[in-house]
Protein backbone atom coordinates (compact mmCIF):
# COMPACT_ATOMS: atom_id res chain seq x y z
CA UNK A 1 0.00 0.00 0.00
CA UNK A 2 2.61 2.30 0.56
CA UNK A 3 4.47 1.84 -2.68
CA UNK A 4 0.95 3.01 -4.62
CA UNK A 5 1.12 5.59 -2.81
CA UNK A 6 4.62 6.58 -3.67
CA UNK A 7 3.96 6.00 -6.89
CA UNK A 8 0.82 7.99 -6.84
CA UNK A 9 2.75 11.49 -5.44
CA UNK A 10 5.35 10.76 -8.59
CA UNK A 11 2.76 10.15 -11.13
CA UNK A 12 0.08 11.79 -9.91
CA UNK A 13 1.34 15.73 -10.15
CA UNK A 14 -0.62 16.76 -13.02
CA UNK A 15 -4.09 14.58 -12.27
CA UNK A 16 -5.14 17.17 -9.68
CA UNK A 17 -5.04 20.33 -11.48
CA UNK A 18 -6.53 19.16 -14.93
CA UNK A 19 -9.67 17.76 -12.92
CA UNK A 20 -10.20 20.95 -11.16
CA UNK A 21 -9.85 22.68 -14.47
CA UNK A 22 -11.76 19.94 -16.40
CA UNK A 23 -14.46 20.54 -12.85
CA UNK A 24 -14.64 24.13 -13.69
CA UNK A 25 -14.60 24.43 -17.18
CA UNK A 26 -17.60 21.82 -17.52
CA UNK A 27 -19.61 23.99 -14.85
CA UNK A 28 -18.79 27.12 -16.89
CA UNK A 29 -20.52 25.50 -20.02
CA UNK A 30 -23.35 24.44 -18.32
CA UNK A 31 -24.06 27.57 -16.98
CA UNK A 32 -23.44 29.46 -20.04
CA UNK A 33 -25.77 26.77 -22.32
CA UNK A 34 -28.17 26.77 -20.03
CA UNK A 35 -28.34 30.74 -20.38
CA UNK A 36 -28.32 30.01 -24.03
CA UNK A 37 -31.17 27.34 -24.42
CA UNK A 38 -33.37 29.62 -21.80
CA UNK A 39 -33.06 32.67 -24.34
CA UNK A 40 -32.90 30.94 -27.58
CA UNK A 41 -35.91 28.51 -26.54
CA UNK A 42 -38.11 29.72 -29.80
CA UNK A 43 -34.76 29.29 -32.21
CA UNK A 44 -34.26 25.69 -31.01
CA UNK A 45 -37.75 24.38 -31.96
CA UNK A 46 -37.98 26.46 -35.39
CA UNK A 47 -34.56 25.09 -36.32
CA UNK A 48 -35.03 21.79 -34.76
CA UNK A 49 -31.77 21.84 -32.95
CA UNK A 50 -33.19 19.66 -29.70
CA UNK A 51 -31.32 16.59 -30.52
CA UNK A 52 -27.87 18.71 -30.68
CA UNK A 53 -29.23 20.75 -27.43
CA UNK A 54 -29.29 16.82 -25.63
CA UNK A 55 -25.98 16.16 -27.00
CA UNK A 56 -24.38 18.70 -25.70
CA UNK A 57 -25.93 18.50 -22.57
CA UNK A 58 -24.84 14.79 -21.91
CA UNK A 59 -21.22 15.80 -23.27
CA UNK A 60 -20.97 18.22 -20.37
CA UNK A 61 -22.36 15.83 -17.84
CA UNK A 62 -19.73 13.16 -18.87
CA UNK A 63 -17.10 15.76 -18.10
CA UNK A 64 -18.54 16.86 -14.88
CA UNK A 65 -18.78 12.80 -13.95
CA UNK A 66 -15.18 12.18 -15.17
CA UNK A 67 -13.59 14.61 -13.60
CA UNK A 68 -15.58 14.50 -10.33
CA UNK A 69 -14.63 10.80 -9.82
CA UNK A 70 -10.98 11.85 -10.95
CA UNK A 71 -11.22 14.50 -7.97
CA UNK A 72 -12.99 12.35 -5.29
CA UNK A 73 -10.36 9.03 -5.94
CA UNK A 74 -7.37 11.30 -6.01
CA UNK A 75 -8.43 12.88 -2.62
CA UNK A 76 -9.10 9.41 -1.26
CA UNK A 77 -6.34 6.95 -1.25
CA UNK A 78 -8.68 4.35 0.83
CA UNK A 79 -10.62 3.55 -2.65
CA UNK A 80 -7.70 3.06 -4.67
CA UNK A 81 -8.40 -0.65 -5.93
CA UNK A 82 -11.70 -0.16 -7.07
CA UNK A 83 -10.38 0.74 -10.57
CA UNK A 84 -7.29 -0.95 -10.88
CA UNK A 85 -3.82 -1.63 -9.21
CA UNK A 86 -2.33 1.18 -11.50
CA UNK A 87 -3.99 3.97 -9.99
CA UNK A 88 -2.58 6.64 -11.21
CA UNK A 89 -2.84 5.91 -15.19
CA UNK A 90 -6.46 5.91 -14.38
CA UNK A 91 -7.03 9.13 -12.80
CA UNK A 92 -4.65 10.40 -15.29
CA UNK A 93 -7.04 8.62 -17.24
CA UNK A 94 -9.90 10.41 -16.11
CA UNK A 95 -8.92 13.51 -15.38
CA UNK A 96 -7.93 13.95 -19.44
CA UNK A 97 -11.22 12.40 -20.58
CA UNK A 98 -13.03 14.80 -18.55
CA UNK A 99 -10.79 18.15 -20.01
CA UNK A 100 -11.64 16.45 -23.38
CA UNK A 101 -15.10 16.23 -22.93
CA UNK A 102 -15.82 19.74 -21.45
CA UNK A 103 -13.62 20.97 -24.27
CA UNK A 104 -16.07 19.11 -26.27
CA UNK A 105 -18.97 20.51 -24.87
CA UNK A 106 -17.37 24.34 -25.13
CA UNK A 107 -16.71 23.98 -28.83
CA UNK A 108 -20.67 23.03 -29.35
CA UNK A 109 -21.78 25.72 -27.20
CA UNK A 110 -20.03 28.31 -29.40
CA UNK A 111 -20.87 26.32 -32.72
CA UNK A 112 -24.79 26.72 -30.98
CA UNK A 113 -24.39 30.24 -29.75
CA UNK A 114 -23.22 31.40 -33.41
CA UNK A 115 -26.08 29.36 -34.58
CA UNK A 116 -28.27 31.15 -32.65
CA UNK A 117 -26.95 34.52 -33.06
Amino acid sequence: MNTLLVTAEIFGKDIKPVAIIALLLSLLVFGIFSFLVYKNKVKIVEQKSTVIVAINYIIAFIALVLSSVAISKYNSQGFGDLFSNNLPATLRGLAYSGLVFSLIASGMTGYLYSKWK
